[in-house]
Parts: C-alpha cells; structure tokens; sequence
C-alpha cells in the first residue's frame, strides 16, 4: 500500500485520524494535526469508482495539503474504504435495495448534521452508526425527487457543480456497431421487423457454474481444455463468476428466449445487461414503450439486473468472445476508460431525446427490486427517454459550515474542511485519465498517488487562503512582560530589604510607635504581592495559575486588613479622646482581624480552586507571517483564566469593599492631631493609594473583553508592582527618613543645652533658677508616669515605650541637677 508520505515529493505525511492507532503518529504511520482543534470529517463514498476517485483525491488534499483528519464512511461495519488503509485494501458501499440505500446515505448525513464530531457515532459490529458530512457525487437525473427532500429537511445543502459531465445510456461495443450500424440509433431495433436480429445477435450470458455443467463435455475437466474453461470454479464465488482473466472466457447461450422458432417470432428477446435493482434504471420502460426486442435476465429480483462486478465480467466476456453484448452504462467511469480505443470501445446507443414529461414520468418509479415491478411499471412507460447529459454534483450537510467556522471558534483555528470542498472540482477528463493510470498499474491508490504528484498545481488549488496553518507559541508585548518582570523583582528586592531595615531598627521610637508587628504584615502583603506580578509574566503552567491569584489574594489580605484595623482604631482613638473617654487597643483585636479575614479568604480560594480553577488557556491568533514551508503561522499566546469571570470579580469586589470602609475612615481621620498619632496622614494616602489602583484592576478586568488577555496579563503585573510599591514609598520610606532626622535633632538638642549649662554655671542666681525649674520638670515627669500606669488605653509595647521615655529624661535632669550642685558648692568654696 502507499504511504500517505509518498503521494507527493515533499516531505508532507497525512495526518492522523480516528481510523489510526493511537501510537500512529509514534509509529511513523501519520503525523499529529499541527492544529488538533480541527473537526475531523467523514466521506460518504458510493459504490462506482469514479465516486471512489474523488473520495480519495478529496481525502489527500483534506489530510495531506491542509491537515485536516478525514475519513470514508461507506455504510457498514469494517469495510476499507480509507485511502490510508494499512491493508490496501477497499470496497463499494452496501447496497442491496433502493430503500436500503437511501436509507443509510440519509441516516449518514442526519447522524453527521446531529453529532457534529462524527468520532461520537458508535461503529462496533453489535451497533454499527453511520455518519458522515459530505458527498462528493450525485448525478442531478439521479433520484432528484430524494435529493430534493433532503435538501428541504435542511439535511443537505443546496447541491454545487463538481465540474464532471456524467451521462448514462445504452452501449454496445464498437465490435457490434461495425457489424451492424443500425444498432447505435435506437430506430434500428424498434418494431418487430428488429425482433428476429436481435434474439439472434444478443444471446444470454452463462455463469462460469452452469457452463461447467449444461455445455462443458467434460464437466470443466482441468486435463480437457476446451478453450473456454481451463478448470471447474473452486467456490461458489468463482460458479457465480461470468468471466475470470485467464481461466474463463464467459460464455454467451442462445437461449429458450432466444428462440423466435418457437413461438412463430411474437415473444422471443435479445439480452440487455441491466443495472442492480437498487440503482435507477428505465431499461425495461425503454424497451416496452420503444418497441425493442430486449430484456434483462439477470438474477436481481424485479427488473433482473445484474451486480456491477458482473456487468464488467459481462462486457470483458464479450470482447474475449468476440460475442455481441448490449447493457446499460455511464461515464466517467473506469471499465468505459479502460476499452476506450479497443475494438471493444462503448458505443453510444442513441434513445429518444429527453423531455419534461419523460423525466416527469421517472420520479414515481423507486422500487425496482420488487417481484412484481414489471407489471406495475406499465402507467410509467412514458419515462422512457434517454438520460441526459448531466453535471456531476457534490452535497454536504446543511451545518457544516456552522461546525467548521462558527463564531465560538478562534478565527485562526477554524478548519478549511468546508471551504476545501466548496473548492473542490475534477471534470471527467481528469477521472479518465486517474482511470488510464488504473489499468496500467493496476492498483488504484498507486495510480491516484501519481497522478496527485504530477498534478501538485491542481491539487494546491484546493488550499483556501492563509492555509495550511501551523501553530508557533509566542509571548505577546515582549517589552512591556520584561518591563513587568524588572518591576516586580524591584519591588520585591525593596520588600526584602525594607523588611530587614525595620528588624534592625525596631526598637526605634518611630517604629515602636507604628508597631513593629503592624509594619511587618504590611510589608509581608507587598512581598505577596509583588512575588505573584513576577509569576504572572513568568509561569502560566496550571499550577502557576493556581498559585498566582492564591498569593495576590492572601497578599493582599495581609495588607488591607491591617491597614483597615489600624485606620479604624486611630479614628475610633480620636473620637473617644474627644469626648474625654479611654480607649484601649489591643494587639489581639490586630492579629485576631488578619487571622479570621484570612481564613474566610482561604475558604473561598479553595472553593475556586476546587469548582473553577485557573488554567492554563491560550489565545490564537492569526499573525498573516509564514515559514519556510508556505504555512501560515499561527501565534499561540499562553496566559491564566477560569471558566468564568465572576471568581475574579469576587476577589476584586472584595477588596474594594474592605478600601471603601478604610477610605471613609481615612476621610473621618484626616483631622486627627495627636503627638503619638502623627501617621493618620500617611495611612490615608495609602489607603487612597490602595483605592486607585484596585479601580484600575477592576477596569483592567472589564478590558478582558475587547483586548487579548496575553495583553493585558503583563499589565496586570504592573499594576500589582505599582500598588505593591506603594506601600514602600508612602509608609515605609517616610519613617525611615523620619527616623534619621530624629536622631540628628536629638544629639543636636544635648549639644546646644550642654552649652547654656555651662553659661549659667557661672551665674548662681541662675543655676538656683534652672534647678528650681529641673525639679519642676521631675515632678511633672514623675506624675505623667504616674497617669500612663493608670491609663490603659495604649498597648503594652507602646505604654513601657513611653514609660523608657520619662525614665530617660528623669535620668537627664537629675544629672543636670547633679552638675548645678557641684559648679554650686565650687563656687562656695572658693
């Protein structure tokens, strides 16, 4: 069998498709569909080799030009009709009654328009479904009433030109004609002053078991040849045989129909070769509204047609015999190619010129098999006429466009299937000459497969615009995803490195005052953060999709909730002192907020985790580039997403809720003046801060669906680095500068009372003075620790803070005291 692989001179192998093995592709056998989304499609293929021909050549150009999988349907459990059939092998489609036929070509493509995806359709032996989405020949005299209801019921669409002439007829052979020319014109047989030469031109034809039996001397003696039968047939298939190459001629007999003697000339018939009954046929209306002196005596039931395998047998019997024969033909077709310009060649017998009451008359006759069909044909005599000269017509299901280029698939992965076939042509010069190549090497894939490559022009012709297709993975904004990626470990590295400042100075008033642990949490949220921006433009694996919103989402509760708790209890803090109330603030009230918030957050990344994960998905688009090969490339953008929206929506919507309360007590503290509660300003600006950028999230997830998200995910990133960074430069840098400013004041403060302590040392009246009021401030010192002991109001940490405060600036005027009495007690001395 020929590889798909050879068809053609370049590298192209067909791809693989559900009549395949699974390790096909593993194997050499096929190649995997550089676009996997591409439905795969299914031939119907009748039982005539040119339907065969075509089936083939549309399968080549479908699987091997523009990589679409495409198999052949022919009706019936394991018949090879594949042109990739591992074997080789191939058969016609069952059909044994018109009904029968029709009923599974329309039960095909019902299946087809119903399941779409035909590899649904079951095709075991217990339970056999045929399905298909195309037909590439119909002749338009065939049936039309059939075709017609089809169409109507919205299983077909409306029948295209496949660019093919076909045309049915009588024939004879050219032998016959040069014996008597009177038989090409069908006034040559009519009438009963025809009937003796015909009975005695066209006898019966035998099969190879009955001459064995009623003319062989010898029983087919295989030591006896006698020219016509050199054995006896071995099987019943062989007895049943009218012809076989080599072994048996045929045999045509005079038979007791044959014999005008017999009944002074009234009754006695030639014989005309019919078709099957389950194939439309007006052999017997011809020959009885005509006048001629025909019939079919075949063993069909009904009209006594023949099978087609044992009409050919039937015409090469006649050319091995030189025997006369007439039978019922049509072209294109490979037995009528195959004689052409022989002494055997089909001639063309002329019959009446169609009309519109003949074809008329012809769409009531359908059952052609039954018992009693010749007597019940009488009223359709009428239909009698030649067959005209037709166009050849190609059909496919009504919704095959639909499933082929429907709007919920990217425009970069919708399949050519549909527009290869609305493309695909061959007219019957083409067929005869696939034909010619048949004959002479005898195997019908060998003869299509060489043709194909010396065709390649006719076959590329088929290839819709921007096809073949091939998919290439990308990053879309390749400057603005490195951007978001610098940004983001920026923040992250500033994150770190404010974390490990604060560990250093924690015991600094500043940061004792703003609570160490609160800056902690806010800084954790900033690395949370802005470690998930990073993954965002760096990882879209599945796991990464999951891990990046749980990070954000964890991230930025461990941000908000502080920053909310904080806001709420200064605010509160103010308006208690107001009214002259105590207030008390408790660490717990702190943690026990971040911990609960957190859980709830857990709880719902879970449940999105486990109903609605984010997933790696991918956006394609069309980019008009192509490689090397002539493909049209394909870009493949990867990036994070759910099913659905409304998870994210909850997320923002979320933390929108937890900034809108924090904005409106960041308004309420705008006002607040206290010596320990200098900060209210910076945390409001960072909770307008926080505002503003998730309304830009918000917006940016509304984009989604008018921008690619491969586009938006890197903007996405910048956001959170931005928000993130945010937090650094709005609370955490302005301590640190604060911290340090402090510190200068202070040594610049001793500096300067050193010196006036020294100028009044000198005065004693002065350091009299300046000792009363030292004692005066101890006093007021001692009592404000007094008062902080007893006020609850301020947390543990904050209280010993300040309580380490007094203490120092006790221990500073008692020294000062100490140094006034020594300067005092020198000057007495002296």
């Amino acid at each position: 069998m020929p590889s798909c692989v050879n068809c053609f001179s370049w590298d192209y192998e067909c791809v693989c498709n559900s009549d395949d093995p699974q390790s096909a592709a593993q194997m050499g056998i096929c190649r995997t569909p550089p676009i996997n989304e591409y439905m795969e499609l299914r031939i119907f293929c009748q039982d005539w080799e040119s339907v065969l021909i075509e089936t083939w050549v549309l399968q080549i150009i479908l699987s091997e030009i523009n990589d679409v999988p495409t198999t052949v349907e022919i009706g019936f459990y394991e018949a090879p009709a594949n042109f990739y059939d591992p074997q080789g092998r191939f058969e016609y489609a069952y059909q044994t009654q018109l009904d029968v036929f029709h009923s599974t070509y329309r039960e095909a493509m019902e299946r087809g328009r119903q399941l779409g995806d035909c590899r649904l359709a079951s095709r075991t032996q217990n339970k056999y479904e045929e399905c298909a989405h195309m037909v590439p020949e119909i002749c338009s005299s065939e049936e039309p009433a059939v075709v017609q209801e089809l169409v109507y019921s919205d299983v077909f669409d409306a029948p295209k030109g496949l660019g093919a002439l076909g045309m049915e007829s009588w024939f004879i052979p050219k032998f016959t004609a040069g014996r008597d020319p009177t038989l090409v014109s069908y006034l040559g047989m009519q009438g009963e002053d025809n009937r003796w030469k015909l009975a005695e031109m066209f006898n019966r034809p035998i099969t190879w078991q009955k001459y064995c039996s009623l003319i062989s001397t010898n029983g087919c003696n295989s030591t006896d040849d006698d020219g016509v039968a050199k054995r006896a047939p071995r099987t019943e298939a062989e007895g049943a045989r009218y012809f076989v190459e080599g072994i048996y001629t045929g045999f045509f007999l005079a038979t007791e129909e044959n014999d005008c003697e017999r009944d002074n000339g009234t009754t006695c018939t030639g014989h005309i070769s019919d078709y099957p009954c389950s194939w439309p046929s007006y052999v017997w209306e011809q020959t009885q509204y005509l006048n001629i002196s025909l019939e079919s005596n075949g063993p069909q039931p009904g009209n006594g047609g023949y099978s087609l395998a044992q009409m050919e047998d039937i015409w090469r019997a006649a050319n091995a015999t030189k025997s006369d024969v007439i039978m019922q033909w049509w072209t294109p077709q490979a037995l009528h190619q195959q004689f052409l310009g022989t002494d055997a060649e089909f001639i063309k017998v002329n019959l009446p010129t169609p009309t519109e009451e003949c074809l008329h008359a012809r769409e009531e006759l359908t059952d052609r098999c039954a018992a009693d069909y010749r007597t019940n044909s009488a009223n359709f005599l009428k239909g009698s006429c030649d067959t005209l000269t037709a166009s050849l017509y190609k059909m496919k299901i009504a919704t095959l466009y639909d499933l082929t280029n429907a709007n919920s698939i990217p425009a970069a992965l919708q399949s050519p299937g549909d527009k290869v076939f609305e493309l695909f042509r061959i007219s019957e010069y083409q067929l005869a000459e696939i034909f010619t190549r048949w004959k002479e090497m005898g195997d019908p894939r060998v003869a299509i497969c060489e043709w194909a490559n010396e065709n390649l022009d006719y076959m590329q012709s088929f290839v819709p615009n921007s096809y073949p297709r091939t998919m290439v993975e990308a990053k879309d904004g390749g400057g603005l995803r490195y951007t978001a990626a610098a940004l983001a470990g920026f923040v992250i590295l500033s994150a770190i490195a404010s974390a490990f400042l604060v560990f250093q100075r924690r015991k600094l008033r500043i940061f004792v005052l703003a609570q160490v642990e609160f800056v902690g949490l806010l800084l954790s949220g900033t690395l949370f953060i802005s470690t998930a921006a990073l993954a965002m433009v760096l990882s879209t694996s599945n796991a990464g999709c999951v891990a990046v919103e749980w990070i954000i989402n964890v991230g930025y509760t461990l941000e908000l909730v502080p920053l909310l708790v904080k806001v709420s209890a200064i605010t509160r803090l103010a308006m208690a002192a107001q009214k002259m109330k105590r207030f008390q603030v408790s660490r717990r009230a702190l943690f026990g907020a971040v911990m609960g918030i957190t859980a709830l957050i857990l709880v719902f990344m879970a449940l999105w985790t486990g109903l609605d994960p984010p997933r790696q998905q991918h956006e394609y688009i069309l980019s008009g580039e192509k490689n090397g090969e002539g493909e049209t490339i394909v870009k493949v953008y990867e990036f994070c997403k759910s099913d659905s929206n409304a998870w994210y929506f909850v997320s923002v919507g979320w933390m929108a809720i937890l900034l809108l309360s924090a904005t409106v007590l960041a308004f309420q503290m705008r006002r607040v003046r206290m010596a320990h509660l200098r900060e209210s300003g910076t945390l409001a600006a960072l909770v307008y801060s926080h505002a503003v950028f998730v309304f830009i999230r918000l917006v940016a997830y509304l984009l989604g669906a008018v921008v690619r998200e491969s586009i938006l995910t890197p903007v996405r990133s910048l956001i959170f680095s931005f928000d993130a960074l945010s937090t650094v430069l709005i609370y955490i840098m302005p301590k640190f500068l604060d911290g340090q400013k402090r510190s200068s004041s202070r040594i610049l403060g001793i500096f300067t009372s050193t010196q006036n302590n020294h100028a009044h040392s000198s005065n004693p009246l002065a350091s009299s003075t300046y000792a009363s009021r030292a004692i005066d401030a101890i006093n007021r010192i001692e009592e404000s620790k007094e008062e902080l002991k007893e006020d609850g109001s301020s947390e543990v940490q904050t209280l010993n803070a300040l309580l380490a405060e007094k203490e120092r600036e006790i221990k500073y005027y008692k020294q000062y005291l100490g140094r006034l009495r020594e300067r005092s007690c020198a000057s007495s001395d002296g």
